[in-house]
């Protein structure tokens, strides 16, 4: 390969890693969540696995329903609460206004 043809070559590559690149920035916060997430729960999922004599899809599935649990459950809770309280508010601002009107 000639010199020209290396440097077209890293030149083509530099520039493939940084479109991968910017596909992934709008993921950027979600994978790190889950980069965290997977390094903090690694030591658990092994302790369970070893506790389940070796089932690992077992054990990978315990664990992703304690983080459903744990983590996204309480927010769907505050989110649906959250809504339910800003209709409640609406609602009374209405029956207000109406009879003011």
């Amino acid at each position: 390969m000639t010199d020209l043809g290396r440097r077209v070559l890293v030149a083509l590559a530099v520039l493939a890693v940084l479109l991968v690149g910017y596909l992934l920035l709008p993921f950027a916060e979600a994978l790190l969540m889950a980069a965290v997430l997977a390094s903090t729960l690694s030591p658990t999922f092994e302790r369970l696995a070893r506790r389940l004599r070796g089932k690992r899809t077992v054990a990978g599935a315990l664990v992703v329903a304690g983080v459903v649990l744990i983590v996204v459950l309480p927010v769907v809770v505050t989110t649906l609460t959250a809504a339910q309280q800003a209709e409640d508010a609406f609602s009374d601002r209405a029956q207000l206004s109406n009879r003011g009107a």
